[in-house]
Order: C-alpha cells, then structure tokens, then sequence
C-alpha cells in the first residue's frame, strides 16, 4: 500500500508499534493463553530472562509448564494473580 502523505505513515507506523505490545488482559477468543518469557519481558512483569528466574526463586511468579524442548511457559491468568499480589504487598 502506497502512502499519500507522511502523516499517514507515521501513523501507520505508531498503530503498528501498538500491535506489538503485550497487554495482561484476557482476548475473549482465548480461553486461557500461555505467555513466554519474551511475553513476560515485553509487558514489563519481569526485565529480563535473569529477572524471571529470580522472581521464580523468590516465589513471586507461579512455576512454568516446561515443554521438552526446554521452553517456560506461563498461564495468562496464573501472571495476573501473580502481578495482583504483588500489586497488593505480598510476594506469595
């Protein structure tokens, strides 16, 4: 698709950094979605892979479904309880 202007594009450009973000809210499509590390990375819950290791060690994020090939996987709503107590002053 060709632009007209270069207002357009920019536009175009800010929707589509918006497409890329990852929100912590339930798709009504999904019933329960599985969230990667980069998942958890992109929507701030945790800053970095070390990050997410830590908070798993201190109890602060619920243990991971571990596929064979070694990838972590999180329940959307198992971050939201997470992230609420967190949010409420209490790490477990």
């Amino acid at each position: 698709m060709i632009h007209s202007t270069f207002e357009e594009t920019q536009a175009n450009d800010a929707a589509a950094e918006e497409d890329q973000s990852i929100s912590l809210t339930h798709d009504s499509h999904l019933a329960d979605p599985l969230l990667s590390v980069k998942d958890l990375i992109a929507a701030k819950v945790v800053g970095s892979r070390d990050g997410v290791h830590a908070a798993m060690k201190k109890g602060w994020l619920p243990a991971p479904i571990r596929w064979p090939n070694g990838r972590m996987f999180w329940r959307l709503s198992a971050i939201e309880q997470a992230v609420a107590k967190i949010e409420a002053g209490g790490s477990k």
